[in-house]
């Protein structure tokens, strides 16, 4: 029970550290630099196993283990997206200037940490309240939308963001939209699942 409460506190800590991190480093070179050091490195690995670490036993509470693989895989697979971006031209500027390690440290933990907390209130909420669990977390999704508009805007306008090739602040937005919409269809659909055996 102690256990649980540390790791939920971790897991909170970290998914908001997690979504503040990357505004700063995809325009500060020197963190950039920085988290590219060993010392970095190690920083950045102790933080990884800790969210995940914490969202894996924050996902043995009973009927919590589809919490676990709906906030992990969309976050891996937007971070294998983000690669992809990269190797064909999608997306460039200072954004990309960290190696993967690096980008896998802050971003990728980014992309999970970005449902860890939607989605842990929704399963909070969903037992009595469902229509309010789900209200809430479209809410969420649509203003974690609406606000990434002006930022990708900002982040355009200072060379943080180069897009090309047919790319768009309207593709990254679509996308970010997407990784929400699957993080809860995974949820649900696992539990669905695993309750059916």
């Amino acid at each position: 029970m102690v256990w649980g409460r540390v790791a939920a506190a971790v897991l909170v800590a970290g998914a908001v550290v997690a979504n503040l991190l990357p505004g700063r480093l995809r325009t500060d070179l020197g963190l950039q630099d920085a988290l590219a050091t060993p010392a970095g490195y190690a920083g950045l690995t102790v933080a990884v196993v800790a969210v995940i670490g914490s969202l894996v036993v924050v996902s043995r509470r009973a009927g919590w283990r589809p919490y676990l693989w709906a906030c992990l895989a969309p976050g891996l697979v937007s971070f294998g997206m983000l690669q992809v971006a990269q190797r064909v031209g999608w997306l460039g500027g200072t954004v990309v200037r960290p190696g993967p390690a690096v980008q896998f440290g802050v971003y990728g933990l980014a992309m999970i940490g970005v449902i860890v907390l939607p989605l842990g209130l929704f399963r909070l909420l969903r037992p009595r309240h469902p229509v309010w669990a789900y209200t809430a977390y479209v809410l969420f999704a649509a203003g974690y939308a609406a606000a990434s508009v002006p930022a990708l805007r900002g982040y355009l306008a200072n060379g943080a963001y180069v897009m090309g090739h047919g790319y768009s602040i309207f593709w990254d937005v679509t996308w970010g939209v997407l990784l929400h919409a699957a993080g809860l269809g995974l949820d649900r659909g696992l539990e669905r699942l695993w309750r059916s055996r």
